[in-house]
């Protein structure tokens, strides 16, 4: 179950990342999808290693946001996620700033970063293509919980909420058609156009 929704996330959020970048009229679509499919690759491995401590780990981040993910994961295992997608994404012959974006995208609030530049942009870009994800494998009664946040990053990079609204609508769609294909049951979709836009601005 648990690297069921690992691998549902990791597919929501390489799903969403090129269609996000189409949306604001960047160029590099192609090469999103790859970086959506990598940036958090080490959440993958680690769940396929210690698949139970990992779930543990997963569950009491959920529970208590205020701890890092990070954190969690350097008590358990002397590691971090963020450590071996860097690796891996080093092996996989990407550019050096898209293995700089992914590393860094989240906690791309509290970087210094001019906004509108193109580190502030793809970072970004890569945080709510993650906050997508993480509502498309979230249970339903904790979507709306989640919401906020997504709008702030779209927010900061141009998105109106009816926008916003209709390219998650979107990302959902395309993520349950990978379903079938994965051979993993990756739960109900979100149905974003369902949440009044009054709670959310």
């Amino acid at each position: 179950i648990l690297c069921g929704i690992v691998v549902g996330h990791v597919v929501a959020r390489a799903v969403g990342l090129p269609l996000l970048t189409a949306a604001i009229h960047r160029s590099e679509s192609e090469e999103a999808f790859r970086v959506g499919l990598l940036a958090r690759v080490g959440e993958l491995v680690l769940a396929e290693l210690f698949p139970e401590q990992y779930a543990e780990i997963l569950e009491r981040h959920r529970q208590e946001p205020s701890h890092r993910l990070v954190d969690l994961e350097q008590q358990a295992f002397a590691i971090t996620h963020e450590a071996v997608t860097a690796s891996m994404l080093l092996d996989c012959g990407l550019p050096e700033d898209c293995i700089e974006s992914a590393k860094l995208f989240e906690g791309c609030e509290e970087q210094s970063l001019e906004k509108g530049s193109d580190p502030f942009v793809t970072r970004h870009l890569l945080a709510l293509a993650d906050r997508i994800a993480d509502v498309c494998v979230a249970p339903q009664a904790e979507w709306r919980r989640l919401m906020p946040r997504l709008f702030q990053l779209g927010t900061h990079l141009g998105f109106d909420a009816p926008g916003l609204i209709a390219i998650c609508d979107r990302i959902a769609h395309e993520w349950r058609e990978w379903g079938p294909t994965l051979e993993v049951d990756i739960g109900p979709m979100p149905h974003f156009e369902d949440v009044p836009v009054e709670e959310i601005e």
